[in-house]
């Protein structure tokens, strides 16, 4: 179970995207680029006493970026 977060920032960290797990325990900050996103940093959350609202992954895709066939994860 995976929870996504809108732009933040996390100590001194700023983000355009969280990926989390269910529980506020870790979590994977992501820098945006055109079309896609890169992994910045993996946080530790439960260290802080921190609410980062964030809402359920409802499905997850992937795109070849060269052909730009996208394919649904199960």
């Amino acid at each position: 179970m995976a929870r996504v977060s809108e732009s933040g920032k996390f100590r001194h960290l700023s983000y355009d995207s969280l990926i989390r797990s269910n529980k506020a325990i870790l979590a994977i900050a992501c820098k945006g680029l055109k079309s896609f996103s890169i992994p910045i940093s993996l946080l530790a959350l439960r260290q802080e006493k921190i609410h980062i609202t964030a809402y359920n992954v409802l499905e997850i895709k992937r795109q070849n970026l060269i052909t730009k066939k996208i394919e649904k994860l199960k």
